[in-house]
C-alpha cells in the first residue's frame, strides 16, 4: 500500500500544530490527532521487531490503554483481527499504514498526514519505512521558539538556555537528514511567513504537495477540533483562533537582554542559515562572558542529545 503521505516535523513550539490545522482543512487532505504511533511503535527496528514478537494480543491490550491512539475511535480488536485469528502474519508497518488508511477513508479525502514535532529526531526510519512520504519542516524565530517552550507544560521545568541548546541540535540534525534523505519530497518554511503571509505560503506549499490553495483553509476551529484534545489547550490553543500577524517577536518584550543574547549565541548557526536577525548589540553581562564557551561548545552537547535519543528509542512503548 503507497498512501500519499505528508509529515510535518519541527522543534517544538516552531507551528507545527498551527500548519497542520491550516492544512487539514483542505478538501483532499486529512491529519490524523497526534498519536505518536510511528515515533511509540516503530521508532526503530527493535522495537517494532520486539512488539510483534509478544503478538497482536499483546499489542491489542497496548492499544487500549494507549491514549493517544483511542482519539482515532478505532477499534483496537477490529483492526487488529486478522492478526488475531491467525490469518496474516503480524506485521505493525501494515497496521500503522491500516490505521492510517481507515482514517483517510472516513474523512473521504485522498492524502494523509501525520504530525509530530519530535519525528525530526526519527527522519532516518520514516525514510527507511515510507521512502516516497513528503516530509515539510516548519522553523521559526528561536527567541521566541525559546520562550515559547518556557510556557509549555511539557518543557517549563528546563532552564531556557537547555530549552535552546535541545532546539538548535534539533534543527540542526533535521535539516540535515531532511535535505540528504528526501531531497525534492523534502519542504521548509517559516513560522513567520505562514502567519504574516497565510494565502501566499500555503500556495507555494501545497504546489509542492501538486494540490491548490483553498480559502477554507484559514478558518481553524472546525479543523482544531477534530485534531486537538482538551488536554492540550494549554499549548495548542492557538489554533482555535484566527493568525494572528503580530505574533512574532514576543521575544523582544519577554526576554531580558542577557537571555536573548545567551540564545542567539547557542542558536548562532540557526541565524546564519535561516536568515534571522540578531538583536542590536548590547554589552554583555558577565554571567554571559562566563557561560558562552560552554553554552557553545557543541560537540558535547551533541553527543548527550543524541545519546539521551537512543536511550528514548529503546525505551519505545515499553
Amino acid at each position: 500500500m503507497q498512501l500519499p503521505l505528508i509529515y510535518i516535523v519541527g522543534v517544538g513550539r516552531s507551528g507545527t500544530s498551527m500548519l497542520m490545522t491550516l492544512l487539514n482543512g483542505h478538501s483532499k487532505i486529512a491529519f490524523t490527532p497526534e498519536t505518536h504511533f510511528l515515533r511509540y511503535y516503530l521508532g526503530t527496528a527493535e522495537i517494532q521487531a520486539g512488539i510483534e514478537q509478544r503478538g497482536a494480543l499483546a499489542f491489542q491490550q497496548l492499544l487500549e490503554t494507549d491514549s493517544y491512539f483511542q482519539r482515532l475511535n478505532i477499534p483496537a480488536e477490529e483492526l487488529l483481527q486478522p492478526y488475531l485469528l491467525g490469518q496474516a502474519p503480524f506485521d505493525l508497518v501494515r497496521v500503522y499504514q491500516q490505521v492510517l488508511q481507515q482514517y483517510l477513508d472516513r474523512k473521504g479525502k485522498q492524502t494523509i498526514g501525520d504530525k509530530d514535532p519530535r519525528y525530526l529526531d526519527y527522519l532516518d526510519r520514516i525514510a527507511a519505512l515510507f521512502p516516497q512520504a513528503k516530509i515539510i519542516h516548519i522553523y521559526r524565530d528561536p527567541r521566541d521558539v525559546v520562550l515559547s517552550k518556557t510556557k509549555a507544560d511539557w518543557s517549563a521545568h528546563r532552564p531556557y538556555w537547555l530549552n535552546a541548546m535541545i532546539s538548535q541540535i534539533q534543527i540542526q540534525e533535521g535539516r540535515k537528514r531532511g535535505q540528504a534523505l528526501f531531497g525534492e519530497q523534502y519542504y521548509e518554511l517559516a513560522y513567520e511567513e505562514l502567519v504574516t503571509k497565510p494565502e501566499q505560503t500555503l500556495t507555494k506549499l501545497l504546489t509542492f504537495l501538486g494540490l491548490s490553495f483553498e480559502p477554507e483553509m484559514l478558518h481553524l476551529e472546525q479543523s482544531a477540533q477534530e485534531l486537538v484534545d482538551s488536554s492540550e489547550i494549554q499549548w495548542k490553543g492557538n489554533t482555535f483562533r484566527p493568525m494572528l500577524k503580530e505574533n512574532t517577536q514576543k521575544w523582544r518584550t519577554a526576554l531580558r537582554a542577557e537571555q536573548f543574547t545567551i540564545i542567539e549565541n547557542i542558536c548562532s548557526e540557526w541565524f546564519i542559515k535561516l536568515g534571522y536577525n540578531r538583536a542590536a548589540t548590547i554589552k554583555a553581562s558577565w554571567k554571559s562572558k562566563l557561560l558562552k564557551p560552554l553554552l557553545t561548545w557543541q560537540a558535547p552537547q551533541r553527543w548527550l542529545y543524541n545519546w539521551q535519543l537512543q536511550r528514548q528509542m529503546k525505551r519505545g512503548a515499553n
